[in-house]
């Protein structure tokens, strides 16, 4: 009889829990490993630890990127859209305030040049 597993009474048939706890057992196993008995305990059901945990888990299988927060996806749209309008900034200005338009015709007069 296994210890870590629930187990049926052969006389009334009924069954009854395992002796030991799931958190019980990882305790075990992990004492029985640190000094090196691992094998002559019996097997767990269908449980895995350390090591084989993550060596065959397979990380994100079949996806390209993690999905992220929606900030995190948006952002380079929102980045793309602002570079965009500031490079447009006169033109928008322009279209809301006519007198603008004398403002950069000052600003082009005045305009700094090496020569």
């Amino acid at each position: 009889m296994n210890p870590f597993l629930p187990n049926k009474n052969p006389e009334t048939g009924r069954w009854h829990g395992a002796k030991y706890s799931l958190r019980r057992s990882a305790d075990l196993i992990k004492m029985a490993r640190k000094f090196g008995i691992q094998d002559l305990l019996p097997p767990l059901p269908n449980k895995k630890f350390y090591e084989d945990k993550y060596n065959q888990k397979n990380w994100m299988r079949g996806i390209l990127r993690q999905k992220g927060q929606k900030w995190e996806r948006t952002l380079p749209e929102k980045l793309e859209a602002r570079k965009k309008a500031i490079e447009d900034m006169d033109n928008i200005i322009l279209e809301a305030r006519p007198t603008y338009r004398k403002r950069l015709a000052k600003r082009e007069k005045n305009k700094r040049t090496w020569f």
